[in-house]
């Protein structure tokens, strides 16, 4: 049995998923079960809920997948680098 925890962690939408033998078991987003409208931390509360979903422990997991999207808010990160950066006076 393979079972497999996705991860989608700190920026909005903060969530878990649960594939156990290539088949999705359980997903949901942190905010549905703390109340806190794009909740942007660790999704512990929506791990813990497909674990129970899908009746594992954290001895079964294989795998854990983190969702990671380099290039998310590349405008907004390029202009902020550009308001911050420091004048040519200091290098």
């Amino acid at each position: 049995m393979a079972v497999i925890l996705g991860v989608n962690t700190h920026h909005a939408g903060s969530s878990a998923a649960l594939v156990i033998n290539g088949k999705p078991v359980a997903a949901i987003a942190e905010e549905r079960l703390n109340r806190i409208k794009y909740y942007a931390g660790f999704p512990t509360l929506s791990i813990l809920k497909v674990m129970e979903i899908g009746g594992v422990t954290f001895k079964d997991i294989d795998y854990v997948a983190i969702g990671r999207d380099p290039s998310t808010n590349t405008a907004k990160k390029l202009s902020l680098s550009c308001a911050t950066r420091p004048s040519c006076s200091t290098c």
